[in-house]
């Protein structure tokens, strides 16, 4: 070791004469800009962007120098084989040790910094995460530091150490030989969940905490809370047959890739799922900077506690990204949302995708302005102030209200507004329907009733797998709006298609109104408008529970194990074990599926007619053919909380608190030139993220 040490000291003189070439000019012009101001202290110093050697190819040579205020720069790198001699080529079985030239840019200067300096290396060179600085050389003419790494890093293959030790001296001969790279765990768990983008931005110990949160704590909350409150259908949808038992993880900050697409910008979270050669495959992708700050006081990431853009609207985000998920697989063929399949009625509404997903989820807060537009000048919900607004051809973009919209650009307000307004009405139609009354004379909502309704409906779209018991949202509507076979509303319609209902809803025909969905969104706004508010702004609108008053149903201090879509440890998108025919026997806008997942451009009407089955029933014909709603003591038994839903696994290390969100981060002393930036958030389409992508399963933006 030492002869190499002194040979690296060679080397080391060759580095500063090169590095002068390459570097002087740039510190030269960027000194010159910055002439007269005081130089802005820079702190913790990483190098990233440095490709891990690989036998047979070029030696990286540059590499990105970034420090926790978001200023980086590129640097050359030389590198330097286990017998001293430059290397530009990558050997099997040798060990390689990298100089890095890390000069400082002009008008910057590093915080606390002399002779000696330290700066976080490649996981590939130090996989426990320390700081290089074993052999520094420091050039104050330049203000260049050269720092080179030992023992560097053993490429797999025939041991270099016996090689090195038979060229070294007799003094040398006692060295031991370099010990094989330790894989790091923690490394390879982050490497697997974990965009590039967010690796080289958050701090390591924030992604592991975050990780964790999400996989431990969040998602699998989420998961048993809708299995809970949904028990006729997502309750009793039996995992690995009608529920994945798995999902996918992806952590990004602000940009990313999963498997070679762009992931959705400025997103808290959103599903994202399709066919491979292996099947039908799921993920749930998270965008960390629309969620996680850097405390300047701490020098800690840590996620926000911002009401609107903190944990609590990601919490909720996740819950509504969830529902997706189980919609996913649970009502797979209306789901597909290929844009042949909409245009042809095969996939469901999209103000029904985004409006059932939207019900359980804190919508009423945090979309507020939006709801309020059907309110009158005397901040009252009326009959008149709704058909007014819901109409106003002076909205425009994501203000506007009428479903319409939603087909065409699924606008914010008509998606998660109005299309939270209309599924409740449905899941209204069908509980009036099994005598489950929503209102009391009072006006009060009956939350558990509503819910019903919905419930019912998810359970009649999956039907049983059998053509002869699957509904689409058209024979639903058709049905459940008869006044024939639903005499407790008062002026109601029967609609003829989820088309009709979509043209008719508030509105009527040519602007006169809809009376029996117009008095239904009157009355439940007005409830929501009067519920005690608790000391918060505004109700949640979740149907999920009664209690209106609060703004998260996650609890972080408490770690579970989903009861399905367990996050894949093994796969980046988890391919789904659920019966893909019978995923693809469910019903969708105005046909059911035939067992396959080769719906997109069918073709022709009577080709799509073909698919149906012979001795499939529409129930909206045939009431006596429909298949019965379980009783209560058919369905399962669920926990009374989402926390209690399974026992925690005790192999999974409890997460840290909330409040210990405590990654190491470098300080921001002074205010950075360029700091890691934070934007205003995005306006989320409450799935997360600011623009859905109906071809990859109603991403959540």
């Amino acid at each position: 070791m030492k002869k190499l040490i002194r040979k690296l000291c060679i080397v080391l003189a060759a580095v500063i004469a090169f590095s002068n070439v390459t570097a002087v000019d740039v510190l030269a012009a960027t000194n010159s800009a910055k002439a007269g101001h005081e130089a802005i202290e820079l702190s913790g110093l990483s190098i990233t962007d440095l490709d891990t050697p690989v036998p047979g190819l070029p030696l990286d040579t540059s590499a990105t120098v970034t420090t926790a205020e978001g200023v980086s720069w590129a640097i050359p790198v030389i590198w330097v084989d286990d017998t001293g001699k430059n290397a530009t080529i990558c050997e099997a079985g040798r060990r390689y040790i990298p100089t890095f030239v890390i000069y400082v840019p002009g008008g910057y200067k590093i915080k606390g910094a002399g002779g000696s300096l330290y700066v976080k290396l490649p996981a590939f060179l130090s996989p426990s995460g320390s700081y290089a600085g074993q052999v520094c050389s420091y050039d104050p003419a330049t203000n260049i530091t050269y720092i080179t790494y030992a023992p560097g890093y053993l490429v797999p293959g025939t041991s270099a150490a016996t090689q090195t030790n038979t060229q070294t001296s007799s003094s040398d001969s006692g060295s031991d030989p370099a010990p094989e790279p330790e894989v790091d765990p923690v490394q390879k768990k982050i490497e697997h969940f974990c965009d590039k983008t967010a690796i080289d931005t958050l701090d390591r110990d924030y992604l592991v905490w975050l990780i964790d949160v999400i996989k431990n704590v969040i998602e699998p909350q989420a998961v048993n809370l809708l299995r809970e409150k949904f028990p006729m259908s997502l309750g009793s949808a039996e995992p690995g047959k009608e529920l994945a038992s798995e999902i996918g993880l992806h952590i990004y900050y602000r940009t990313g890739t999963i498997d070679g697409e762009a992931a959705t910008p400025n997103a808290l979270a959103y599903v994202k799922s399709d066919y491979d050669s292996k099947g039908y495959r799921i993920i749930m992708a998270v965008d960390a900077s629309s969620f996680s700050i850097y405390d300047s006081e701490t020098k800690k990431w840590k996620m926000s506690d911002d009401l609107i853009d903190g944990r609590n609207t990601f919490h909720n985000t996740v819950v509504h990204e969830m529902m997706h998920a189980f919609m996913d697989d649970y009502t797979r063929y209306g789901m597909w949302l290929s844009d042949d399949a909409y245009d042809d009625h095969q996939a469901f509404p999209m103000w029904f995708v985004e409006g059932i997903a939207s019900s359980v989820e804190n919508v009423y807060m945090f979309r507020y302005d939006l709801f309020a537009q059907l309110k009158n000048g005397n901040n009252e919900y009326t009959d008149e102030s709704i058909k007014t607004a819901y109409t106003n051809p002076s909205l425009t973009d994501d203000n506007r209200l009428d479903l319409q919209f939603c087909r065409e650009t699924k606008n914010t307000g008509s998606a998660y507004v109005s299309g939270y307004l209309a599924t409740l009405y449905l899941g209204y139609l069908v509980a009036e329907k099994e005598d489950h009354p929503v209102f009391d004379g009072a006006g009060n909502v009956n939350m558990d009733n509503l819910r019903y309704g919905v419930d019912t409906i998810l359970y009649r779209l999956h039907g049983d797998g059998t053509e002869a018991n699957t509904w689409t949202t058209d024979s639903l509507i058709i049905y459940y709006s008869d006044p024939a076979n639903n005499n407790n509303i008062n002026n109601l319609e029967r609609y003829e298609s989820s088309a009709d209902f979509t043209n008719r809803f508030i509105k009527g025909v040519n602007g006169a109104g809809d009376a029996a969905s117009v008095e239904f969104v009157q009355k439940y706004l007005t409830w929501l408008d009067n519920v005690d508010s608790g000391g918060y702004d505004h109700a949640n609108g979740t149907i999920l529970f009664q209690d209106q008053n609060f703004h998260t149903p996650i609890d972080e201090s408490v770690t579970t194990v989903a009861s399905a879509y367990r996050v894949s440890e093994t796969e980046v998108m988890a391919h789904s074990d659920v019966d893909d025919r019978l995923a693809n026997l469910t019903g969708g806008e105005s046909y059911m599926g035939n067992g396959t997942h080769d719906y997109a451009g069918t073709g022709d009407q009577d080709n799509r007619e073909a698919a149906k089955s012979e001795d499939a029933v529409d129930p909206a014909a045939d009431p006596a053919a429909i298949p019965a709603i379980p009783e209560n003591g058919d369905v399962p038994a669920t926990p009374d909380s989402a926390a209690d839903a399974v026992p925690a696994d005790p192999s999974v290390a409890d997460p840290a608190p909330a409040d210990a969100i405590v990654p190491e981060a470098a300080p921001v002393d002074p205010a950075p030139a360029d700091p890691v930036p934070s934007d205003p958030a995005p306006e989320q389409q409450n799935d997360g993220s600011s623009s859905d992508e109906p071809s990859e399963e109603a991403a959540e933006e």
